[in-house]
């Protein structure tokens, strides 16, 4: 019986040996901080208070985490969920040793992250922006080993519609976010903010699409009344009306007027 125990006690300490997985308990706290614009999302992402050994790995094998890693993973999973047109420019990382953090920043762009539509009833551009990158987990590995995991699929899973609405303040400028802060877990404490423009006049969310739109500008307004509609068509029927009573046709850019033909002599015989 003891040799047994022994010999499951060697086979445990092997398998960790041979494959050892850190979790969420060799880090402290995981932060999202999203920029939105029109055209896409800057995205931030600080881990801290990385375990030391683990930190350690990472300084030594730097392969392990590179600026394209965390990027790279997001854009792959989106492409295999069917967003195709999305890519990310300007990827960069920084390691601090003395928090033991890693801050991960990158510019996630494309029609499939942030398009826009025009609402005609309130003559308005509205935005709407993809959040489903928040929810890819991010491993970081040493070959076949897996040095660190990232659960983010559970960390952000609660809907957007879900999020408290804050006014972000930075920099004296005021802007609306969706802000969630995962309190369930608890040693994590997962944090993620979604910043949206700042001279935006009003969003909403649809589950986890979030929508936002500007006011109308004087050009947009005027497009959405039916004066220019009524305009247009009282154009076309003067033009039509000019060209059936005097035959005018236009050539060389300036209406012409149709040439008249010439009555016809009759010869008459006595």
């Amino acid at each position: 019986m003891r040799g047994l125990a022994l010999a499951l006690t060697a086979i445990l300490l092997l398998s960790l040996w041979v494959a050892p997985v850190y979790g969420e308990g060799e880090v402290r706290r995981t932060e999202f901080h999203a920029y939105v614009d029109k055209k896409g999302i800057q995205v931030h992402l600080t881990i801290r208070n990385i375990n030391a050994a683990i930190y350690e790995r990472i300084k030594q094998h730097r392969s392990i985490i590179t600026e394209h890693t965390i990027p790279e993973t997001i854009v792959n999973h989106l492409k295999e969920d069917g967003y195709e047109h999305v890519s990310y420019q300007d990827p960069s990382i920084t390691l601090d040793d003395e928090s033991r953090s890693i801050h991960a920043s990158f510019y996630l762009t494309g029609l499939d992250v942030v398009s826009y539509g025009f609402n005609f009833t309130s003559a308005t551009k509205v935005y709407k922006v993809l959040t489903k990158w928040r929810l890819y987990d991010i491993e970081f590995r040493e070959g076949r080993m897996r040095i660190l995991k990232l659960n983010f699929s559970r960390y952000y899973r609660r809907p957007v519609a879900l999020w408290e609405k804050i006014d972000y303040v930075e920099g004296g400028v005021v802007r609306k976010a969706y802000f969630f802060n995962n309190t369930e877990e608890w040693e994590l404490n997962p944090i993620c903010c979604i910043v949206l423009p700042a001279d935006i006049s009003r969003t909403w969310v649809e589950i986890d699409t979030i929508y936002f739109e500007y006011s109308a500008t004087p050009w947009h307004k005027a497009l959405s009344t039916p004066l220019w509609v009524i305009t247009v068509l009282i154009i076309i029927d003067v033009a039509v009306f000019l060209q059936r009573r005097y035959g005018w046709k236009v050539r060389g850019g300036r209406p012409v007027e149709k040439a008249k033909t010439p009555p016809t002599a009759t010869r008459v015989s006595l």
